[in-house]
């Protein structure tokens, strides 16, 4: 088989570089776009579940059928409930990225907490987990993030195309292009204690 001349070898990298894009704008439009309608969703959802509770309660002495609006507030509150984790178990959604990663074949590089932000009874906690993998890895990645069972929405990604060198058996290495992401992601869960003074720490 003749050798590629330079002519081939740039046309060649110029495919690849146009097909990577195409794959982070659909990236983009089937993942990031819903994610975004997600994150208001969820806000809302906690709001407005507290708010139809206090007002089941004021129609509690108004209405023959309060005491089962109350009760089907009630239950839809603990439906919410049963999705966001206690403050002390924060570490099982650890535990739940690192598994979503591994069936995913990307590498989680890191993972950092902010203090949570008061929402009503819970704490909306800014997560960001950064990842590197290929473009099918990192899609398979948010689309476990997607229908995982607890209570968080994305608030963002951002993606580029890196190199990572790979080291062969017999000692060479290559260079192999790999796609980075960032997701900043609110998780919401439940404080100990309850929430004071707005935030917890």
């Amino acid at each position: 088989m003749a050798a590629l001349s330079n002519r081939d070898i740039r046309a060649l990298k110029i495919l690849a570089a146009f097909l990577a894009v195409v794959g982070l704008v659909a990236l983009y439009i089937y993942v990031f776009l819903p994610q975004q309608e997600r994150l208001t969703k969820v806000r809302e959802d906690l709001q407005t579940v507290e708010m139809q509770l206090r007002a089941d309660l004021t129609r509690l002495n108004k209405a023959s059928t309060a005491e089962a609006d109350m009760k089907a507030a009630l239950e839809q509150l603990r439906a919410e409930e049963a999705l966001i984790c206690d403050e002390d178990k924060q570490a099982f959604f650890i535990r739940d990225v690192e598994e979503m990663a591994k069936k995913s074949g990307v590498k989680v590089n890191s993972m950092r907490f902010t203090d949570g932000k008061a929402i009503g009874r819970f704490n909306d906690v800014a997560t960001i987990i950064e990842i590197t993998g290929s473009y099918a890895g990192v899609k398979s990645f948010y689309d476990y993030l997607e229908v995982l069972n607890r209570k968080l929405a994305v608030r963002n990604f951002s993606f580029d195309l890196q190199s990572e060198v790979v080291a062969a058996k017999d000692g060479a290495t290559t260079q192999k292009d790999v796609l980075h992401s960032i997701c900043n992601l609110s998780l919401f869960i439940r404080p100990k204690g309850g929430v004071q003074g707005g935030s917890a720490k």
